[in-house]
């Protein structure tokens, strides 16, 4: 990380919760374990040898002080490329929605594991080729989400999407989703689908000239934290009742949700070249 990066003031409270689930092995990675300490370093010349204390940083989305870090990055990224892309191609964000029909006895895996085979599949198939053809698609990218509602787990993906076509109309575009998204998630055992699972509406300039990135999905550890069912909320639970009986269940999840979505690309941006 740069010297900017190092200096940093995190959240008290964000550090109070990574070593609390690392003492508690909740988070083995020895990355994140380490994450915080004080390393010097070593300087040798005519007057000896000076010692230049500094704090390290583990980068792993596992760990909550440094995922705050990587998701204002992430926000920063998508901001300058979507307001690039408006300024200087003249193209137009629109904001796409899916979501599936779920179960309360669903569990957290196999809602996930179902839901990205449902979305690699589809991007690779006919009906995503061809929105991105008649939009003129420049580049989107993906944020998927997995609240926990009085119903169950509540799968949505937020995808920021950009186009050069302004003349396709955002019912068009919803058909072709539905037709195409109904077909993959049904292959992967999901139930019938409805229109109302897709939603498509176009970005708000206003939101991108604020410095936003318009991207639903670019949300801070703090705005996470109050969505039932997230990382982020799971881990201030934990903080809030420990050492109380029903810790471990909690620890549980966490231990789930970071092993589901270990390896996964957030936040992407596929241009047209690698989609």
């Amino acid at each position: 990380m740069n010297n900017k990066q190092k200096i940093q003031i995190p959240n008290p409270e964000d550090i109070h919760i990574r070593d609390l689930l690392t003492k508690n092995h909740i988070i083995d990675n020895p990355r994140v374990v380490r994450c915080g300490r004080t390393s010097n370093k070593v300087y040798e010349g005519s007057w000896g040898l000076k010692y230049n204390p500094y704090i390290t940083f583990c980068g792993s989305w596992e760990c909550r002080v440094c995922r705050s870090k990587l998701l204002e990055r992430q926000r920063k990224h998508h901001f300058s490329n979507n307001i690039e892309f408006i300024n200087l191609k003249k193209g137009k964000i629109l904001l796409l929605t899916l979501t599936v029909p779920h179960r309360i006895q669903d569990s957290f895996s196999s809602i996930y594991e179902r839901f990205k085979r449902s979305l690699s599949e589809m991007k690779g198939g006919w009906g995503w080729k061809k929105l991105k053809k008649i939009t003129s698609c420049e580049f989107h990218y993906d944020t998927l989400e997995i609240p926990i509602t009085d119903k169950g787990y509540h799968p949505h993906n937020h995808i920021t999407y950009g186009v050069l076509n302004h003349d396709v109309s955002n019912k068009t575009i919803k058909d072709i989703l539905f037709e195409t998204w109904s077909y993959y998630t049904s292959k992967m055992g999901f139930k019938k689908l409805s229109k109302k699972g897709i939603h498509v509406y176009e970005g708000d300039t206003d939101t991108y000239l604020g410095g936003h990135s318009g991207s639903r999905g670019d949300k801070t550890v703090e705005e996470l934290t109050k969505e039932k069912g997230t990382l982020e909320y799971w881990e201030k639970e934990y903080l809030n009742i420990f050492p109380n009986k029903t810790s471990k269940r909690i620890g549980d999840q966490i231990i789930n949700i970071n092993r589901t979505f270990k390896g996964s690309r957030r936040g992407r941006i596929w241009k047209n070249k690698n989609q």
